[in-house]
């Protein structure tokens, strides 16, 4: 026995110790939850059963194929059907497409990164799978893209683009990025 002898814990302290002690620890603790891994296999569906016997993993569920990532957007090889090495993951949704006329294309969607590099809906891929600097972003999804004579024409549910204020449709300069005069 202690001297002075400690007063009795009610039920209800204890369960205030312990939100307190499981609030610190949440926030001390660093979770990767939410981040994608590359070399990791993803499904086409719902994973609903996962058992672990030695080293193999046994996965069922709801999806007919397991297989790398290729992100939201990847060109294939029309005879094999196969995604195209090299071409610059995007982390997230791809929307609309256009060619840049010298062997490239310009992608709009909804992403947030390319390749690891920070593009904000939209973004360049080059015609040798290199991320171009050409980064003009979007504030909302970019579902339509056209290119032509020097600029790239967005339409989308976005209120900025290029750095301008424009309200769903937009022209951007295909070599520096930023909204043009043209603001229908």
């Amino acid at each position: 026995m202690t001297w002075p002898p400690r007063p009795p814990r009610s039920p209800l302290m204890a369960r205030e110790l312990a939100l307190v002690a499981s609030l610190v620890l949440a926030w001390s603790v660093r979770a990767d939850a939410q981040t994608s891994r590359a070399d990791f296999p993803v499904t086409n569906g719902t994973v609903n059963v996962q058992l672990l016997s030695g080293s193999t993993l046994y996965v069922g569920g709801s999806f007919g194929y397991i297989g790398s990532q290729s992100g939201g957007g990847v060109p294939l090889d029309s005879v094999s059907g196969s995604p195209v090495a090299g071409f610059p993951r995007v982390n997230g949704i791809v929307s609309a497409v256009a060619a840049d006329g010298a062997g490239g294309w310009y992608i709009g969607g909804l992403f947030n990164s390319v390749n690891g590099f920070p593009r904000a809906n939209l973004a360049h891929v080059l015609a040798d799978y290199t991320l171009a600097p050409w980064n003009p972003g979007a504030d909302g999804q970019v579902y339509a893209l056209a290119a032509g004579g020097g600029v790239v024409y967005a339409g989308g549910a976005f209120s900025g683009a290029g750095g301008a204020v424009r309200a769903r449709i937009a022209a951007i300069d295909s070599a520096s990025g930023a909204a043009t005069a043209w603001n229908p």
